[in-house]
C-alpha cells in the first residue's frame, strides 16, 4: 500500500508548523499597533476636515445672510454640543451643508460651537 511506505511523507512536520505560526504571529504583533497608529491619526484628520467644512459652511452663511441666527446664540455664550447641532441644523437647512455624517470619528469627543467666535471646535466628553 502506497500510504504505508516508510520513508514517503507528505505534509508539513510539527515543527515547520510552530515556525511559520510563529512567524505570522511576530508579524502581528509588529503590525496591528500600526494600523491602530494609522486609523488614529486618520480619525484625526476626518474631525479637522469635518470641522473645516463647517467653518466654511458658517463663513458662506455669514457673508450672506449677516447674522448667525437667533436659534443657534445660546443666553450665555457657552459652547455646548447642542449650539453645534443647531448649527448644522440651520446651515442644513438653508443648504450651506450638504447631507453628512457631523461626529467625532473618535471616541469620547464631542464637536463645539462657539457663537461669539463663530469657531467650530472638539472637546473631550465629559
Amino acid at each position: 500500500m502506497y500510504f504505508l511506505k516508510k520513508g514517503k511523507t507528505d505534509g508539513f512536520t510539527l515543527p515547520e508548523l510552530i515556525i511559520v505560526v510563529a512567524i505570522l504571529g511576530i508579524l502581528a504583533a509588529i503590525a496591528v499597533p500600526r494600523v491602530i497608529k494609522v486609523q488614529g491619526k486618520a480619525e484625526e484628520k476626518a474631525d479637522k476636515a469635518t470641522i473645516t467644512g463647517v467653518e466654511t459652511a458658517v463663513e458662506l452663511y455669514l457673508a450672506n445672510e449677516e447674522t448667525i441666527a437667533e436659534v443657534v446664540k445660546s443666553e450665555t455664550g457657552e459652547a455646548t454640543a447642542e449650539n453645534f447641532n443647531n448649527l448644522i441644523t440651520e446651515l442644513y437647512e438653508t443648504d450651506y451643508l450638504k447631507e453628512t455624517s457631523y461626529t467625532p470619528a473618535q471616541q469620547g469627543q464631542e464637536f463645539t460651537y462657539d457663537p461669539t467666535k463663530q469657531v467650530v471646535g472638539i472637546q473631550e466628553t465629559t
